[in-house]
């Protein structure tokens, strides 16, 4: 969802659908932060309900982490900034 940020205005010239050109920028970030946040909460509990070892956890809290960290950004830059 987060890429469909970058190409906004030739997604609309060419009337492509995406969340961006649909619902606009900032709320095609927050839904995206919104469903790596839901993300966090299933990866938890998939650890807890199974089998998995902390190198799951580990390794998937990091990239979440890195992930949510740029999702964050472009919650918080101004339009001509997220091109």
């Amino acid at each position: 969802m987060a890429e469909g940020i970058v190409d906004v205005d030739e997604d609309r010239i060419h009337g492509v659908k995406t969340y961006a050109a649909s619902f606009g920028v900032k709320n095609a970030a927050r839904i995206s932060f919104i469903l790596f946040l839901i993300a966090l909460i299933m990866g938890i509990i998939l650890f807890l309900k199974t089998v998995l070892s902390y190198v799951f956890l580990i390794s998937f809290i990091y990239i979440w982490i890195y992930i949510t960290y740029q999702s964050y950004r472009l919650i918080t830059s101004k339009k001509e900034d997220m091109k």
